[in-house]
């Protein structure tokens, strides 16, 4: 039985999610999926129910089943009752963890789980139909050379902490990118995503025709959907936008993502983002 801790927002629960998933297939084994970490989380939820996913929970007893000797100093890091994550890069020693397991980590790799995409796009289809408003749009992306251009800030921005740890993308880096895909494609149309839409609104001007999403602040699947129904993608440091470019994935698609992900933690980001898309300094 394969166990995965979820934590924090629904990039890093998709990204769990994929790992786990993966490794449940490839050992044949059933996929639990530990939300404990959501009885103490104040400002993040559980959020993959929202999806076609393969959804299972454990039970105390399983959960001590497997977890049945104590942290052993000796053994390698793959060969742990608890097997956490040994740093943010992919490793090759993921393919010698027990077919058994907790898996503690963030797992932010699509080299996790690229092996088994069809799989995963598939499960990441929301449950609910398009309709309403998001119908509406997602016909104008569909009529257009749609690019989707995500701005992340939020705690990124308004905690100090959170600033000095994650930092934000650049106004200079939003101007590179579309003017990076402006040059390759005709008549980009600009469907621009945030978590500050006041402060998008005010500070990021194109000259290209773009369109401030607005209406699904409490609906992030409906915001990730519409991102994949997307040709084109410029994403923030964050993995809720990595999503919406990964899930859209098709032939001649143009991904920008920042050079530097994290402002201060010292994470090799080498596996974050795939070798085709491209980075550009933010």
């Amino acid at each position: 039985m394969i166990i995965v801790r979820l934590t924090d927002g629904l990039g890093n629960q998709m990204f769990q999610y994929a790992f786990g998933r993966a490794l449940s297939v490839r050992r044949g084994q059933p996929l639990r999926l530990d939300l404990s970490a959501y009885q103490r989380e104040r400002k993040r939820v559980y959020g993959l129910n929202q999806f076609l996913v393969s959804e299972s929970f454990p039970t105390q007893e399983e959960l001590e089943r497997i977890i049945t000797r104590p942290l052993d100093t000796t053994h390698p890091w793959w060969d742990q009752p608890v097997i956490k994550e040994p740093h943010f890069h992919h490793s090759a020693d993921v393919a010698r963890v027990p077919s058994s397991g907790y898996f503690v980590g963030y797992w932010q790799s699509e080299r996790h789980f690229i092996d088994l995409a069809p799989l995963i796009r598939l499960e990441f289809t929301p449950r609910q139909p398009l309709s309403g408003t998001n119908l509406d749009i997602a016909r104008m992306i569909a009529a257009r050379n749609a690019v989707s251009l995500h701005v992340r800030r939020g705690d990124y921005a308004s905690d100090p902490t959170v600033n000095a740890l994650h930092g934000v993308c650049s106004l200079d880096y939003y101007r590179q990118a579309v003017a990076h895909i402006a040059e390759r494609i005709e008549r980009p149309e600009f469907f621009v995503f945030s978590d500050d839409p006041e402060w998008t609104r005010a500070n990021l001007k194109l000259e290209h025709p773009a369109y401030l999403i607005t209406h699904n602040r409490n609906e992030p699947v409906e915001d990730l959907r519409l991102m994949s129904l997307c040709r084109h993608h410029i994403i923030a440091n964050s993995s809720f936008s990595w999503w919406g470019a990964w899930l859209a994935e098709r032939p001649g698609q143009m991904v920008c993502a920042p050079r530097r992900w994290f402002a201060a933690y010292p994470h090799d980001t080498r596996d974050l983002v795939p070798e085709r898309w491209t980075r550009l300094d933010g």
